[in-house]
């Protein structure tokens, strides 16, 4: 049952994927506004997911390795947000 569920799982990820790429397509020239709380809606969905697939893997994360990705994150969001200005 379990590798049943963690096939449901990968395609639903994998349909989510190609649908954020394809919204990505169509709309990378159209310049819009984007509130903060829905980038922070979006930092945190990645966050659950990044926690979901460590915990479904059997694979956690070392303290050391949360901590380059938060800080890689935080980086991109800066430089994102200094572009935007």
């Amino acid at each position: 049952m379990w590798p049943v569920f963690l096939k449901i799982v990968s395609y639903f990820f994998l349909v989510l994927f190609v649908l954020g790429v394809a919204l990505m397509l169509l709309t990378w020239r159209k310049a819009k506004y984007v509130k903060p709380k829905w980038i922070l809606f979006g930092q945190i969905v990645a966050l659950l997911a990044l926690v979901v697939f460590t915990v479904l893997s059997h694979n956690p994360l070392g303290k050391w390795l949360w901590m380059i990705i938060f800080i890689a994150g935080l980086v991109g969001d800066i430089t994102m947000a200094a572009r935007c200005r």
